[in-house]
């Protein structure tokens, strides 16, 4: 793989009872690594770090090898980490190609 290095895992936050937190893996209609399977797309990782935008498309089946098919695609990005800056800015999304959506942003450095 090149581009983005996997972060060594850190526990989750404790969460208040009296405050659920919310996350992506709670919304039924949050894509997941299996969806994106069954149409062999890939997942983006970009670097958001001030000065850097590096990016990396990293193949769908070695994620699922590494964190399960049931994992949420916007929740890949909290654990990588930018091989080129060292940053933990890191946002995750298909790369959908010209099978999806289209061009959602354009991302330059």
């Amino acid at each position: 793989m090149v581009g983005m290095s996997p972060a060594t895992p850190s526990p989750p936050p404790a969460a208040s009872a009296a405050t659920p937190a919310a996350s992506p893996a709670d919304e039924p209609d949050v894509c997941r690594l299996a969806d994106l399977i069954k149409s062999t797309v890939a997942v983006e990782l970009w670097c958001h770090a001030p000065g850097c935008g590096h990016h990396a498309v990293v193949d769908t089946a070695q994620l699922i090898r590494w964190f399960g098919a049931a994992m949420p695609v916007p929740e890949i990005a909290r654990r990588f980490r930018c091989s080129a800056c060292g940053g933990r800015k890191v946002h995750s999304r298909p790369a959908w190609g010209a099978e999806g959506p289209g061009v959602v942003a354009r991302h330059t450095k």
